[in-house]
């Protein structure tokens, strides 16, 4: 599978120290999304401030996606390493691109979550059909987006090809 990182932050001189952690974790950044204005919610509003900023970031090592628990588990403590107060200054939502769809960890139940163990739940947050990746009822708005789906479709391309030029 092909490991991704969302990551929701407020001050951009932040992103090249998370960036290091997360190549710690995860290995090379293979590529970045733009960054964009969040605006789905005020969950983190109170939290974090306003405004707030969404990127992705893909990496060039595959992995199984047996290590989900483990980069939620690795990316909540990236999340308190840089909180200042007990406030969370970022926001890291760990997960992978396989062939069919784009799973994400989440340390929260929920109906369509499966649990995983050590209290984390997976849930596949879009599914790739007919050429695109579709949003489900429960999809967050900006996983949703047009542009979010534009750049997971890049992501899924490069690692088709890495699986094929890894199979032969």
């Amino acid at each position: 599978m092909k490991p991704i990182c969302g990551v929701l932050f407020r001050e951009a001189s932040l992103l090249s120290g998370i960036r290091a952690s997360l190549e710690e974790l995860f290995g090379p950044v293979e590529d970045c999304s733009t960054i964009a204005a969040w605006h789905w919610s005020r969950y983190y509003a109170q939290e974090m401030g306003e405004p707030l900023w969404r990127c992705w970031l893909s990496f060039v090592e595959l992995a199984s996606p047996g290590e989900l628990v483990r980069w939620k588990h690795a990316t909540n403590a990236i999340e308190v390493g840089f909180a200042v107060g007990g406030r969370r200054r970022v926001n890291l939502d760990p997960g992978y691109i396989a062939a069919g769809k784009l799973v994400l960890a989440s340390t929260k139940d929920a109906p369509h979550r499966i649990y995983l163990g050590e209290g984390i739940f997976a849930e596949v947050t879009l599914l790739y059909e007919r050429g695109d990746f579709r949003p489900q009822a429960y999809t967050y708005g900006d996983y949703a987006d047009a542009i979010a789906r534009q750049y997971f479709r890049q992501v899924r391309a490069r690692y088709l090809q890495q699986r094929r030029s890894t199979d032969t």
